[in-house]
């Protein structure tokens, strides 16, 4: 319509995400508990609890940041990453809410 008020069928306007970084690769968004060990990937957001992400964002866990891969528990439930030059170790369900893009060369 011409008085600014969108058409019923109209989309909703979507809020307009961060523009991607020169070289940034154009996937989706992936959760850091599904990369395999030695990857390395760049964090894009962390979600979960206030608390949980200020305490990871105080780690070292900001968006922008490369993480790697390090290994995984045999057992599963952990993963190991490497960012910044320090080791975390993370629960599974921890490593779910930290998104990441995978970096192209993959491997460390």
């Amino acid at each position: 319509m011409t008085d600014g008020i969108p058409a019923p069928n109209a989309a909703p306007n979507a809020a307009p995400s961060a523009a991607p970084s020169p070289g940034a690769s154009a996937a989706a968004p992936s959760a850091l508990a599904d990369l395999p060990s030695g990857s390395t990937a760049r964090l894009v957001r962390v979600e979960g609890a206030r608390a949980f992400r200020r305490r990871l964002m105080e780690l070292g866990l900001l968006p922008g940041t490369e993480v790697r891969v390090v290994r995984r528990a045999p057992l599963g439930g952990v993963v190991e990453i490497e960012v910044r030059r320090c080791r975390l170790s993370l629960r599974l369900t921890e490593a779910a809410g930290l998104f990441v893009e995978p970096n192209a060369g993959g491997g460390a």
